[in-house]
């Protein structure tokens, strides 16, 4: 009977020890796989960069449509 008790004690502390283990691995798995809150100052920061830096490309984009379209002859434009 002490045979058995020993045994059965065992095999709960692997069994314990096993799943604490697989819990630990999850958690820290999932901890790595989250996307960085918009709520953290610094990646507030960084989309407000990339906001400004959006702008300042998109008006130089229609700087350049502009200038394309003046220097077309408006004949070639409209495709006569």
């Amino acid at each position: 009977m002490p045979e058995e008790v020993a045994i059965l004690f065992a095999l709960s502390i692997g069994a314990g020890t096993i799943i604490t283990l697989a819990w630990m691995v999850t958690n820290y798995l999932k901890s790595k796989h989250q996307p960085p809150s918009v709520e953290q100052p610094e990646v507030r920061q960084q989309l407000d960069d990339m906001r400004t830096r959006l702008e300042a490309v998109e008006e130089r984009l229609d700087f350049a449509e502009r200038l394309l379209a003046q220097q077309r002859d408006p004949k070639q434009i409209g495709g006569r």
